[in-house]
């Protein structure tokens, strides 16, 4: 029984193609943050700002003045 051996640019590649699948399925996940826009963001008939309620309920995410 006779061994082949295989040459180094098939292997470079195989390698390259692995390393390229590795690098795609890493990057499927995306983690890109939260942005908030502050007072300058909201404007009400030319006020810079705008409160927010929900009601009673206040010390909640969102009841921000």
């Amino acid at each position: 029984m006779t061994t082949t051996l295989r040459t180094p640019a098939v292997v470079r590649t195989a390698i390259a193609c692995a390393a390229a699948l590795v690098g795609v399925s890493a990057h499927a996940v995306d983690w890109t943050g939260y942005m908030r826009g502050g007072p300058a963001a909201t404007s009400v008939s030319g006020k810079s700002r705008q409160c927010y309620g929900i009601g009673e309920f206040k010390y909640r995410l969102g009841n921000e003045c």
